[in-house]
């Protein structure tokens, strides 16, 4: 499984701070590391790669002491969207993917009962920006905003579904989408997602919440 992590850009409001990676998750423990240690404790044999293109020169010097992590520079993260992030690391695209972004807390918890089918993570006791809609079975049907079954902002792609996927964040067309409308396109196409529900307002947490 390939895991990539999407932190070219800054966080707004947080300019003048650089780098998230390098903020206090605790008293131990910088958010680059909480990301690392928790994704190869869960899957150890995972390939991170983690795509960076603000304050680059920072990410460099700490993330050339991780030889196992692979670094995507994105020179151009400040002109397109979250879709050219992931495709500038089209190459991992190549078998199931999880997805999330770079200001995320990780916890274990978060990949109890992991399904090996496409799913998006939903929080329904925690509010966020964008939700989605669910049919009679489970199925994340439409992604948006104000819609309460409100997204975790991780995703996983099966290895069935990634040629799809891939296909879609290449066109260049979509370089200016969000990850989201990417998933819309494929729900409409008759790709079938799940909703994994963690049910805990407490566990899609960000750096800045």
């Amino acid at each position: 499984m390939n895991c990539i992590i999407i932190a070219d850009k800054f966080n707004k409001g947080n300019k003048t701070k650089g780098w998230n990676g390098l903020l206090k998750v605790n008293k131990n423990t910088i958010l680059i590391n909480n990301q690392i240690r928790n994704i190869y404790k869960v899957f150890p044999k995972a390939n991170i790669v983690y795509v960076y293109g603000f304050d680059h020169k920072r990410v460099e010097d700490y993330l050339n002491q991780h030889q196992d992590i692979h670094m995507i520079y994105n020179e151009d993260y400040d002109r397109y969207g979250e879709v050219y992030s992931i495709a500038k690391a089209r190459a991992f695209l190549n078998d199931s993917c999880l997805i999330f972004f770079g200001d995320m807390i990780i916890q274990n918890s978060m990949f109890k009962d992991f399904s090996k089918k496409s799913h998006i993570y939903i929080n329904s006791k925690r509010q966020s920006d964008l939700g989605c809609t669910v049919n009679e079975h489970g199925q994340p049907m439409h992604l948006f905003y104000d819609l309460k079954n409100y997204l975790g902002n991780m995703y996983y792609i099966s290895k069935k579904d990634i040629e799809n996927f891939r296909s879609l964040v290449n066109q260049p067309i979509y370089k200016n989408f969000f990850l989201f409308e990417i998933i819309n396109i494929m729900i409409e196409r008759q790709s079938n997602f799940e909703c994994k529900d963690v049910k805990n307002k407490k566990l899609f947490q960000t750096i800045n919440s």
